[in-house]
């Protein structure tokens, strides 16, 4: 990057016959040349630091809107509920007694830090990222604690490594200046990003101008009720009785005015009654502001800040419980096209929590080859439908089984083939599986006796 600057220099200079090289040696520009060079040194180290593509505070101001807006906190709390399935855990390389003593070890690991994965999911779809590490026991005999760093404090900077390649080493900034990230138990896991930047792009970000629109018509929709009532207001209309004989104006004008306020009064004191007395004098109107007529127009701007709103959230009106003519059809096409979307929010925790567990359960002495894990199943919008495709797979799968076994009966694949194809590594013996013996005919026509696998 200084070189880089310094060439910029002197190609500017060229048409004044002076380089950086020159402007540098010159005694009599010491003290601007050591400015100059102060300056050069301070861009080199700030171009080093990569930025966003967007301002780092919305991932601030998306935080606060989660929290006040009712459409962006709906979408949270649906994204969680639907989001986390409970996890199962797979272990390799051990033998049963082993993986239950496993398993129990996560499950009180993960009981003891109540709420995690909701914590974890959470952040991801607010910020775009998982920003976390976990922190070892001095000992390094297991797991203390998970650390969120917020994923607005994260800053970049462009490093090369031993091999001459540029990388993006993350750093947290606080109050003392930028602080490196252990890579071997700090995890920064990015959703989306643009090309050439590690920074995450929020999910919800595109959605900030309609947030603001939402929340100011909310805040206006509040000052009416307010200042209006709920249904409206009422006016209440009088005849102006004729000044007395040899009252002056400013007079009559401040007992006009004490009439009205008396009348405003008794009206304000009895309305709640249900009953009001007046002459036939008295006119009493209401006019509403939430009638049909009123109100359509209201709607229809709200309608489309929702609908811009939902587009920026990524997620159906539909899944919101806005109806807008939404078919049940279209339903399940948003909701199903809505669980994939949460399948990519899911990755970055589910590998934080085996890499962290990972460690963990090393650290405390437990040999094993792999550690994985997997959702549960999604919760099914039409339960009905999903057991009609459960029986459907079942049925389907039951009638691959007997193909295969046939083929092999029929000497078309061996034993090795048919268990990968049947989803075992291998089978569990090489002995050729007996052949079923020729079906012998029955005493009735059309009748005999079946295989038995």
């Amino acid at each position: 990057m200084f070189n880089f600057i310094k060439r910029i220099f002197n190609y500017i200079a060229i048409g004044a016959a002076v380089t950086f090289d020159s402007f540098s040696d010159r005694k009599s520009s010491n003290k601007a040349s050591a400015v100059f060079g102060e300056r050069l040194k301070l861009d080199e180290d700030y171009f080093d630091y990569v930025n966003p593509s967007y301002p780092i505070e919305s991932v601030k101001l998306i935080k606060e809107f989660v929290l006040k807006t009712p459409n962006l906190s709906q979408a949270v709390k649906r994204m969680l509920t639907l989001g986390n399935t409970g996890l199962t855990w797979e272990i390799e390389g051990v033998s049963d007694s082993e993986k239950a003593k496993i398993v129990s070890e996560i499950e009180s690991f993960l009981n003891a830090r109540s709420g995690i994965v909701n914590k974890l999911l959470r952040q991801v779809i607010i910020s775009g990222a998982l920003s976390a590490e976990f922190v070892p026991s001095l000992e390094l005999d297991k797991v203390e604690e998970i650390q969120f760093i917020p994923v607005d404090k994260v800053k970049f900077k462009k490093e090369r490594n031993e091999a001459g390649y540029y990388s993006f080493t993350p750093y947290f900034q606080n109050s003392y200046g930028y602080q490196l990230l252990n890579p071997a138990s700090y995890t920064y896991d990015a959703i989306e990003t643009d090309e050439d930047s590690p920074y995450a792009i929020p999910l919800f970000l595109s959605a900030i101008p309609n947030m603001k629109a939402s929340h100011k018509i909310t805040e206006n929709t509040g000052s009416l009720i307010e200042k209006w009532g709920l249904l409206g207001f009422i006016t209440l209309i009088k005849k102006r009785p004729f000044p007395a004989a040899g009252q002056s104006k400013k007079e009559y004008e401040d007992e006009m005015m004490k009439h009205l306020v008396s009348i405003k009064k008794s009206f304000e004191e009895n309305r709640n009654t249900g009953f009001i007395a007046a002459f036939d004098d008295t006119k009493i109107d209401h006019h509403s502001i939430a009638s049909s007529d009123n109100s359509n127009g209201y709607e229809k701007i709200y309608r489309s800040v929702e609908e811009q709103m939902a587009s920026g959230l990524d997620i159906d009106p539909a899944l919101l419980g806005r109806t807008y003519s939404t078919t049940e059809t279209y339903a399940g096409m948003a909701y199903n096209a809505f669980i994939s979307k949460l399948n990519n929010i899911r990755t970055p925790v589910k590998k934080f929590l085996i890499k962290t567990l990972t460690f963990h359960l090393r650290a405390m002495g437990y040999n094993f080859k792999t550690l994985d894990c997997k959702w549960g199943e999604n919760y099914a919008i039409d339960k009905t439908q999903t057991a009609t495709a459960e029986k459907t797979f079942e049925e389907a799968k039951k009638a691959k089984i007997e193909s295969l076994i046939l083929l092999y009966n029929q000497g078309i694949i061996d034993n090795n083939i048919l268990a990968n194809e049947l989803g075992y590594e291998k089978p569990t013996s090489q002995t050729p599986i007996a052949k079923p013996a020729p079906m012998p005919a029955s005493g009735k026509a059309g009748l005999a006796v079946p295989f038995q696998y």
